[in-house]
C-alpha cells in the first residue's frame, strides 16, 4: 500500500488538499508502525530518515494548518 500511496501522489498535480493531507499521514503511519516492529538498527535508522523527510514536505502541503483547521 506504500508504494500504491507514493504513486498516488506523483501521477498528477491536481490532488486536493485533503487527498494530500490524507497521503501523507498514512505514509507517516506506516513508517511508525514499521519502526516500532522493525529489529535491525539500520532499518529503523533508514525509516526514521524517510519520515524526517516526509515530514519536511508536509508542512508545504498545508498539511499541518489543514489538521489544526478539522
Amino acid at each position: 500500500y506504500f508504494k500504491l500511496a507514493i504513486l498516488e501522489m506523483s501521477k498528477t498535480s491536481k490532488l486536493t488538499l485533503n487527498q494530500i493531507v490524507l497521503i501523507y499521514n498514512y505514509l507517516i503511519n506506516i513508517i511508525e508502525d514499521f519502526i516500532d516492529t522493525a529489529q535491525s538498527n539500520n532499518i529503523i535508522d533508514v525509516a526514521k530518515n524517510a519520515k524526517t523527510t516526509l515530514k519536511q514536505y508536509y508542512p508545504i502541503s498545508n498539511g499541518l494548518i489543514y489538521a489544526i483547521s478539522i
